[in-house]
Protein backbone atom coordinates (compact mmCIF):
# COMPACT_ATOMS: atom_id res chain seq x y z
CA UNK A 1 0.00 0.00 0.00
CA UNK A 2 3.12 2.54 0.51
CA UNK A 3 2.90 5.24 -2.40
CA UNK A 4 5.94 6.80 -4.49
CA UNK A 5 7.81 8.11 -1.63
CA UNK A 6 8.45 11.93 -1.53
CA UNK A 7 12.06 12.05 -1.94
CA UNK A 8 12.08 9.80 -5.32
CA UNK A 9 8.82 12.27 -6.70
CA UNK A 10 11.17 15.47 -5.26
CA UNK A 11 14.02 14.20 -7.60
CA UNK A 12 12.52 12.87 -10.45
CA UNK A 13 10.14 15.91 -10.77
CA UNK A 14 11.72 18.85 -9.81
CA UNK A 15 9.74 19.52 -6.65
CA UNK A 16 12.95 20.47 -4.67
CA UNK A 17 13.82 18.64 -1.48
CA UNK A 18 11.98 20.24 1.28
CA UNK A 19 8.40 19.60 1.23
CA UNK A 20 5.64 21.79 1.41
CA UNK A 21 2.55 20.28 4.11
CA UNK A 22 -0.83 21.31 2.23
CA UNK A 23 -2.49 20.19 6.33
CA UNK A 24 -6.18 22.04 5.69
CA UNK A 25 -7.14 23.28 9.21
CA UNK A 26 -3.62 23.65 10.52
CA UNK A 27 -1.18 24.84 7.82
CA UNK A 28 -3.77 25.97 5.80
CA UNK A 29 -6.09 28.40 7.42
CA UNK A 30 -9.32 30.14 6.33
CA UNK A 31 -9.18 33.09 8.49
CA UNK A 32 -11.49 36.36 8.42
CA UNK A 33 -9.25 38.40 6.27
CA UNK A 34 -8.22 35.33 3.70
CA UNK A 35 -6.59 32.21 3.41
CA UNK A 36 -3.48 31.53 5.21
CA UNK A 37 -0.35 28.61 3.70
CA UNK A 38 2.14 28.41 6.50
CA UNK A 39 1.27 31.55 8.33
CA UNK A 40 1.61 33.76 5.21
CA UNK A 41 -1.72 35.02 3.47
CA UNK A 42 -2.22 34.00 0.09
CA UNK A 43 -5.44 35.50 -0.88
CA UNK A 44 -9.17 36.26 0.16
CA UNK A 45 -11.27 33.05 0.21
CA UNK A 46 -12.19 33.54 -3.31
CA UNK A 47 -8.88 34.04 -4.69
CA UNK A 48 -7.71 31.14 -3.40
CA UNK A 49 -10.41 29.32 -5.35
CA UNK A 50 -9.84 30.72 -8.12
CA UNK A 51 -6.04 29.52 -8.03
CA UNK A 52 -6.76 26.16 -7.11
CA UNK A 53 -9.25 26.53 -10.52
CA UNK A 54 -6.60 28.26 -12.60
CA UNK A 55 -3.75 25.33 -11.62
CA UNK A 56 -6.64 22.43 -12.25
CA UNK A 57 -7.44 24.12 -15.92
CA UNK A 58 -3.52 24.20 -17.04
CA UNK A 59 -3.65 20.52 -16.65
CA UNK A 60 -6.59 19.91 -18.61
CA UNK A 61 -7.61 17.33 -21.59
CA UNK A 62 -6.34 19.50 -24.11
CA UNK A 63 -2.90 20.07 -22.21
CA UNK A 64 -0.18 18.11 -25.33
CA UNK A 65 1.34 14.84 -24.04
CA UNK A 66 4.64 14.16 -25.19
CA UNK A 67 4.38 10.62 -26.69
CA UNK A 68 7.63 9.40 -24.56
CA UNK A 69 6.12 10.94 -21.57
CA UNK A 70 7.43 9.62 -18.45
CA UNK A 71 4.78 8.89 -15.61
CA UNK A 72 4.72 7.79 -11.90
CA UNK A 73 1.50 6.39 -10.15
CA UNK A 74 0.87 8.24 -7.14
CA UNK A 75 -1.48 5.56 -6.16
CA UNK A 76 -5.42 4.80 -5.51
CA UNK A 77 -7.26 6.39 -2.67
CA UNK A 78 -10.72 6.29 -1.05
CA UNK A 79 -12.04 9.68 -0.86
CA UNK A 80 -14.41 10.45 2.00
CA UNK A 81 -15.77 12.47 4.63
CA UNK A 82 -14.13 12.17 8.30
CA UNK A 83 -17.41 10.53 9.64
CA UNK A 84 -17.42 8.15 6.92
CA UNK A 85 -16.20 4.20 7.35
CA UNK A 86 -17.10 2.88 4.10
CA UNK A 87 -16.28 5.24 1.66
CA UNK A 88 -18.04 3.74 -1.95
CA UNK A 89 -15.91 6.82 -4.55
CA UNK A 90 -11.85 6.22 -5.24
CA UNK A 91 -9.47 8.15 -7.43
CA UNK A 92 -6.55 6.83 -9.14
CA UNK A 93 -4.03 9.44 -9.65
CA UNK A 94 -0.80 9.65 -11.55
CA UNK A 95 1.67 12.77 -12.25
CA UNK A 96 4.36 13.21 -14.79
CA UNK A 97 7.47 14.87 -14.60
CA UNK A 98 6.17 18.25 -15.88
CA UNK A 99 3.65 18.00 -13.27
CA UNK A 100 0.37 17.29 -15.68
CA UNK A 101 -1.81 14.85 -13.13
CA UNK A 102 -4.42 12.22 -15.21
CA UNK A 103 -6.43 9.66 -13.30
CA UNK A 104 -9.34 7.73 -12.79
CA UNK A 105 -12.73 8.58 -10.36
CA UNK A 106 -14.40 5.44 -9.61
CA UNK A 107 -18.29 5.41 -7.84
CA UNK A 108 -18.81 2.25 -6.74
CA UNK A 109 -22.52 2.80 -6.00
CA UNK A 110 -23.62 3.36 -9.45
CA UNK A 111 -20.28 1.29 -10.71
CA UNK A 112 -19.26 4.19 -13.28
CA UNK A 113 -15.78 6.16 -14.11
CA UNK A 114 -14.49 9.33 -15.29
CA UNK A 115 -11.56 10.76 -15.87
CA UNK A 116 -9.13 13.30 -13.52
CA UNK A 117 -7.57 15.96 -15.03
CA UNK A 118 -5.24 18.88 -13.27
CA UNK A 119 -1.91 19.86 -12.66
CA UNK A 120 0.62 20.84 -9.82
CA UNK A 121 2.31 23.91 -9.28
CA UNK A 122 5.78 23.31 -8.72
CA UNK A 123 6.62 26.52 -7.33
CA UNK A 124 3.92 26.30 -4.61
CA UNK A 125 3.62 22.08 -5.01
CA UNK A 126 -0.32 22.73 -4.60
CA UNK A 127 -2.16 20.17 -6.92
CA UNK A 128 -5.32 21.05 -8.23
CA UNK A 129 -7.62 18.72 -10.15
CA UNK A 130 -11.19 18.32 -11.55
CA UNK A 131 -13.59 15.41 -12.77
CA UNK A 132 -14.89 14.92 -16.19
CA UNK A 133 -16.03 17.52 -18.32
CA UNK A 134 -17.01 19.94 -15.03
CA UNK A 135 -14.72 22.69 -13.69
CA UNK A 136 -16.21 22.31 -10.48
CA UNK A 137 -15.60 20.74 -7.87
CA UNK A 138 -12.25 21.49 -8.01
CA UNK A 139 -10.40 19.30 -5.60
CA UNK A 140 -6.60 20.31 -4.47
CA UNK A 141 -3.64 18.79 -2.06
CA UNK A 142 -0.38 18.91 -1.75
CA UNK A 143 1.45 16.90 -3.84
CA UNK A 144 3.77 15.86 -1.26
CA UNK A 145 0.48 14.86 0.61
CA UNK A 146 -0.26 12.42 -2.13
CA UNK A 147 2.70 10.33 -1.01
CA UNK A 148 1.09 9.62 2.15
CA UNK A 149 -1.02 7.33 3.21
CA UNK A 150 -4.10 9.50 4.53
CA UNK A 151 -4.22 12.86 3.50
CA UNK A 152 -6.84 15.85 3.89
CA UNK A 153 -7.85 17.29 0.81
CA UNK A 154 -9.78 21.06 -0.48
CA UNK A 155 -12.97 20.71 -2.32
CA UNK A 156 -14.12 24.22 -3.90
CA UNK A 157 -17.99 23.56 -4.57
CA UNK A 158 -20.39 26.34 -6.48
CA UNK A 159 -21.06 29.05 -5.06
CA UNK A 160 -17.46 29.66 -2.57
CA UNK A 161 -18.74 26.71 -0.65
CA UNK A 162 -15.33 24.61 0.41
CA UNK A 163 -15.38 21.18 1.94
CA UNK A 164 -12.59 19.38 3.64
CA UNK A 165 -12.22 15.58 2.67
CA UNK A 166 -10.08 12.70 2.98
CA UNK A 167 -8.08 10.50 0.66
CA UNK A 168 -6.86 7.36 2.20
CA UNK A 169 -4.55 4.99 0.37
CA UNK A 170 -6.09 1.83 -0.31
CA UNK A 171 -4.87 -1.21 -1.99
CA UNK A 172 -3.41 -1.35 -5.06
CA UNK A 173 -1.24 -4.85 -6.68
CA UNK A 174 -2.04 -3.80 -10.26
CA UNK A 175 -1.48 -0.03 -10.26
CA UNK A 176 2.04 -0.19 -7.80
CA UNK A 177 4.61 -0.35 -10.08
CA UNK A 178 6.41 3.23 -10.86
CA UNK A 179 5.74 3.16 -14.68
CA UNK A 180 1.75 1.86 -14.44
CA UNK A 181 0.32 5.11 -15.71
CA UNK A 182 2.24 5.47 -18.99
CA UNK A 183 -0.08 3.68 -21.40
CA UNK A 184 -3.72 5.57 -21.23
CA UNK A 185 -1.99 8.43 -19.67
CA UNK A 186 -0.60 9.44 -22.76
CA UNK A 187 -3.63 10.04 -24.53
CA UNK A 188 -5.54 13.80 -23.11
CA UNK A 189 -7.36 12.84 -20.07
CA UNK A 190 -6.80 9.48 -20.49
CA UNK A 191 -6.66 7.81 -16.92
CA UNK A 192 -3.68 5.64 -15.61
CA UNK A 193 -3.09 2.33 -17.34
CA UNK A 194 -2.56 -0.81 -14.60
CA UNK A 195 -5.06 0.59 -12.30
CA UNK A 196 -8.60 -2.16 -12.54
CA UNK A 197 -10.92 0.90 -12.07
CA UNK A 198 -13.74 -1.60 -12.03
CA UNK A 199 -12.32 -3.31 -9.24
CA UNK A 200 -11.77 -0.82 -6.21
CA UNK A 201 -13.77 -1.85 -3.41
CA UNK A 202 -17.17 -0.78 -2.56
CA UNK A 203 -19.97 -0.68 -0.03
CA UNK A 204 -24.02 -0.53 -0.38
CA UNK A 205 -24.41 3.01 0.63
CA UNK A 206 -24.98 6.11 -0.72
CA UNK A 207 -22.27 8.02 -3.04
CA UNK A 208 -21.45 10.78 -0.44
CA UNK A 209 -18.90 12.17 -1.99
CA UNK A 210 -19.90 12.20 -5.63
CA UNK A 211 -18.35 15.52 -7.87
CA UNK A 212 -21.49 16.80 -8.75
Amino acid sequence: MMGLAWGELAGWGGYGSAPMAYNYGSTVCYQDDGVYVQGTRVGTAEEYAQQASAIASQGGADAKIAADDQWRALGVFALARSEETNPSTFMSLAIDKDGLLRGTYYDAVSDSTMNITGKVDKKTQRAAWTIGDKKTPVYEAGISNLTQQQTTILVHRDGGKVEQMLLVRVDDKAGGEKDSAAGAAKAPGGPPAGVPVGSAPGDDGDSDADPG
